[in-house]
Parts: structure tokens; C-alpha cells; sequence
């Protein structure tokens, strides 16, 4: 009997050994960064991945300062990560002036694990967002172009326009069209051109966060036409005479 019992201790600890001990996930949540009226960027870490990583990201609210999977918060989905380290979740579609709680999270085969809960304020506006209207009509002195507000930054736009110049990058401290206000497309008459010189243009608009820009796009004005004066008729004969021109320009 007492061999028995001996035989016994000696497999379950054998058995003990050999069965591998279980390893457990950690993952933190990091800061937020770039935080704007619509959107975010949110940092996390995966400090231990234990056994692995199914699916890992972030989940964030504005009702619950808990998000999590199983209320059907809002989350990323970043995937499988078997090292730790750092990742990053482009948060997009928030509300302005809204409070929202962050979370990282990470699932492996034993469920899934939170990090810490962040919060973050999104700003009530930010600048417009708007493209640049392909030039036309364009002659030695003029030409057309406009911009196309597709989002007006949660906020009036005051002023919008175009900007042109010689240089790259134009801004409103040069030259510039002031159309009026309000989103949605417009066009712009530039006037004042040098012929046949290469121009940069972009849109701009306005509102209480700033001016923001629209891509930039070139054209070269057409030639100008000469300038010429014609002499006057010198050597006047019954079948000839001469004369000539001058050009000014």
C-alpha cells in the first residue's frame, strides 16, 4: 500500500511538470493624439501576448466609460499579434464637442483583456475641407477656376475663394478672389495676368478654426498678342512709296 501511494505521488508530479503553465494577455491603453471634431488617433501596447493574439484594437464610447466587445461599443479590429508592442487605431465619424472613453483590448483563447480607460473631448469645429477646381477659360490675362467644400468643419464658412501666384503654394496673403461664403462648389474669375506665364492656384476657405487649402494646381497663361505702330509713308512717288512699323512689345 505504501508503494502504491509512493507510485501515485511520483506521477502526479510528473504529470505536474510536464503540463505547461498557462500564460495570460496584458495589453494597455495608450494616449490620444491629433484629436480634431470628427476624428482621433488613439496608441495601445500589447505589454505580454501570452499564448497569442486573436484579434486586438481599441473600443470606445460616449455613454459607457467601460466600453467593451460585449456591449457592441464601437472598435477596431487590428488583428492577430503574436510580440508585444505598440499599435495605433485611426478613430473616424465621432461627434463634435462629445466626451469619449477609450479602451485597448486584446482576445486570445481564453477571452478577451482591457486595458486602462482613457477619455478624450472632441473639438466643437475644425477647418473646412475642400479640392481646387480645374482651371479654364483661360486666356493672356484671365482664367477660371473655384473649389468644392465637401465638409465645412462643423462651423460657418465666412469666406472662400481662390489664391494664385509665380510661386508654389499660394496663400491668401497674395493674391486672391473672395466669393462669398457657405459650402458646396464655386467658381472663381482670375483676372490681372501676365501671358504666357505659369501660375499656381489653390482654393481656400474660412471659418472660426482657421483657412484651410485645396490642392494646388499650374497653367500657363496663353502668348500675348504684339504691340505695334505703323511709320509714316515717306518717298511718296505716283507708283511707291515707304514706310514701316515699330514694335513696342
Amino acid at each position: 500500500m505504501k508503494n502504491t501511494y509512493l507510485i501515485l505521488i511520483i506521477a502526479i508530479l510528473f504529470f505536474a511538470k510536464c503540463e505547461k503553465p498557462e500564460k495570460f494577455i496584458s495589453v494597455k491603453t495608450g494616449t490620444s493624439s491629433d484629436v480634431a471634431a470628427t476624428k482621433a488617433k488613439i496608441s495601445g501596447e500589447i505589454v505580454d501576448y501570452g499564448d497569442g493574439v486573436n484579434d486586438h484594437g481599441h473600443c470606445w464610447s460616449a455613454t459607457s466609460e467601460n466600453p467593451s466587445l460585449e456591449a457592441n461599443d464601437s472598435k477596431s479590429n487590428l488583428g492577430s499579434m503574436n510580440t508585444i508592442g505598440e499599435f495605433t487605431t485611426d478613430i473616424i465619424g465621432l461627434l463634435p464637442s462629445t466626451t469619449y472613453y477609450i479602451r485597448a483590448y486584446a482576445k486570445g483563447k481564453g477571452g478577451e483583456v482591457y486595458g486602462n480607460t482613457i477619455s478624450f473631448t472632441t473639438a466643437s469645429h475644425e477647418p473646412p475641407t475642400l479640392t481646387t477646381i480645374e482651371i479654364s477659360s483661360i486666356t493672356r490675362i484671365s482664367a477660371k477656376s473655384g473649389g468644392n467644400i465637401t465638409y465645412d468643419g462643423n462651423a460657418t464658412v465666412t469666406v472662400h475663394g481662390v489664391c494664385w501666384g509665380t510661386e508654389t503654394n499660394p496663400d491668401i496673403n497674395g493674391n486672391k478672389t473672395s466669393d462669398g461664403g457657405g459650402d458646396g462648389i464655386y467658381t472663381s474669375d482670375i483676372t490681372g495676368l501676365n501671358a504666357n506665364t505659369t501660375y499656381f492656384v489653390r482654393a481656400y476657405a474660412n471659418n472660426t478654426a482657421g483657412t484651410a487649402y485645396g490642392n494646388e494646381i499650374s497653367f500657363i497663361t496663353s502668348p500675348g498678342i504684339a504691340t505695334v505702330t505703323t511709320a509714316t509713308a515717306t518717298s511718296i512717288s505716283a507708283t511707291t512709296a515707304t514706310s514701316g512699323g515699330n514694335v513696342t512689345n
